[in-house]
């Protein structure tokens, strides 16, 4: 009981510290990266249709900007605009003008590099573009530079306390239960970015509000970094939850039973008196008792011989149910002729023997 409640102590430690460190893993390696920005605009400068969708505002912003007598066309103007996303040089420095020396992004810095490297490769346009008192600005997305700090100090020591956490659990508690539980967290965190990524990606262009393309790459590039982490926490989890099958299970002490054996119901009680009664009545078996020595032999006397045997006359066995028929003659006619004695077993009517005896 105290290993299991130990156990799960340590478990939700190391659960709550590794959510932690996992969201701020996931934060530093998208919208705080400034890596990150470089590389999400060049995927949008190369997406045709991304490209369409930031042009159109700074098209209109140039146009606008632009005096009406120096007769400057829609065409020139795109003509100028694609050169400078053509120009890989001017690319990256717009790109990478989006994000300043604090990680903070700044939209109004790129729009003056945009500016610059507009007027660089236009020659014609650039004495028009320098007189206009009109600045292409952009919205300021900043990020918080102190909460990036935060993340990036603290989420490996949450990793570290977080794995320390579940190594006291496998060691001080029930090993089984701690690697069934990190395997759960483990697959349940993974496989939620797993499949959590493609449906932003999904619903991005569905909920952007008129820049779908845009909003697609966007969230394409934030999201990309993460999978494969993502992937191997998944594994390692389904590793986990696999393994614990193959760890033994804890002995188990076993409980001594103190309480009392529960009394015979009556009847029961009543049977066994009388099975204990019929049992001192019946008497015991006989035992014969082994010779201590000689037996006494009787006299014998000789028994006289009144006829010999060759002189027995058998009679005849009557069947059952029948009535023999009177013999002619009484028992002194039987005499013998020799002795004139009467031979009594010449009347006898014995049964026949049995053949199976």
């Amino acid at each position: 009981m105290i290993r299991r409640w130990v156990t799960w102590v340590l478990c939700l430690a190391a659960i709550v510290a590794g959510s932690l460190a996992w969201a701020g893993f996931v934060y530093l390696n998208t919208w705080a990266d400034p890596g990150a920005t470089v590389r999400v605009t060049n995927a949008v400068l190369d997406d045709p249709g991304a490209r369409d969708e930031v042009l159109a505002p700074v098209r209109s912003q140039v146009m606008g900007a632009i005096p009406a007598e120096f007769g400057v066309t829609q065409a020139q103007v795109d003509a100028a605009l694609v050169a400078v996303l053509s120009d890989p040089f001017a690319r990256d420095r717009i790109a990478q003008s989006f994000v300043t020396d604090d990680g903070d992004l700044r939209f109004s810095a790129a729009s003056d590099s945009f500016r610059a490297e507009l007027a660089r490769t236009q020659p014609q346009l650039a004495p028009i573009i320098e007189q206009t008192p009109t600045r292409l600005s952009l919205p300021d997305v900043s990020t918080a530079p102190s909460l990036r700090n935060a993340a990036d100090t603290w989420v490996w020591r949450l990793a570290a306390v977080s794995g320390l956490f579940f190594l006291a659990s496998f060691v001080l508690g029930d090993a089984r239960l701690t690697a069934r539980r990190f395997g759960y967290w483990a697959v349940a965190t993974g496989f939620l970015w797993v499949i959590g990524a493609p449906i932003a990606t999904w619903l991005a262009p569905r909920v952007s509000g008129g820049i779908d393309d845009t909003a697609r790459v966007v969230v394409r590039e934030y999201t990309a970094p993460i999978g494969p982490w993502a992937l191997g926490l998944t594994i390692a989890g389904l590793v986990a939850i696999a393994g614990s099958f193959l760890v033994p299970k804890p002995a188990e002490r076993p409980v001594a039973d103190s309480a009392p054996r529960p009394a015979a119901a009556p009847a029961q009680a009543r049977t066994s008196r009388r099975r204990a009664a019929q049992s001192a009545s019946s008497p015991a078996p006989y035992e014969a008792a082994a010779p201590t020595g000689r037996m006494p032999v009787a006299e014998t006397r000789e028994i006289p011989v009144t006829r010999r045997a060759s002189d027995t006359q058998t009679m005849a066995v009557q069947a059952p149910g029948r009535t023999a028929p009177a013999e002619a003659g009484t028992a002194a006619d039987r005499r013998d002729a020799d002795t004139g004695e009467i031979d009594v077993w010449a009347a006898y009517d014995a049964p026949t023997p049995r053949s199976d005896v």
